[in-house]
Parts: C-alpha cells; sequence; structure tokens
C-alpha cells in the first residue's frame, strides 16, 4: 500500500519491493492510492487499507495455525509453538 504523491519514499521503491517478493513467489498485492503522500487520509482509502490489512492478517494467521498442525517443530510453550534451538535438539544445554 503506498501512496501516489509520497515524498518520502518514491513509489519506484515500492513497486520495486513489490517485483522483489512476486519473484520469490510470495503471495503479494501492490495498491496505489491516488492524491495520498506519505500517510493515507482520505476516508474511503483509510478504510480500504484497514479492510486490506484485516483480510491479509486473517489469512496470515490461519496459514500459520495450519502449518502448526502439519509439521510443528518442538514443544509448546504456554499455548505457542516454541522454536526449538540446535542445542536443545541434540539434547545438549
Amino acid at each position: 500500500m503506498h501512496g501516489e504523491n509520497d515524498n518520502d519514499v518514491p513509489i519506484a521503491e515500492a513497486e520495486q519491493f513489490y517485483i522483489a517478493l512476486k519473484d520469490v513467489g510470495t503471495e503479494a498485492v501492490m495498491v496505489r492510492y491516488p492524491r495520498e503522500g506519505h500517510g493515507i487520509r482520505e476516508s474511503k482509502h483509510v478504510v480500504d487499507q484497514i479492510d486490506r490489512s484485516i483480510v491479509s492478517g486473517t489469512k496470515s494467521i490461519s496459514r500459520s495455525r495450519r502449518r502448526r498442525r502439519t509439521r510443528a517443530v518442538g514443544r509448546p510453550v504456554q499455548g505457542r509453538l516454541h522454536e526449538m534451538k540446535p542445542q536443545e535438539r541434540q539434547g545438549s544445554a
């Protein structure tokens, strides 16, 4: 998500980042907001940005939960997955 009139970070940088994400196979969407600068101000754009963030976060959490169920590595700690350090895997502390 990027404002087309951003004077702090040129939109070309956001486009390059998007292309790099796609090149390595990452699911990504590039959103350009017209008339916006570094911060999104127009109410319709703010609502769109929030909606997209919620959808993206929900997808990310869903993928994370699926990965944990199918190939959990480590041991549960207080309801969360704890990634074991190499020395823990080998049994040495």
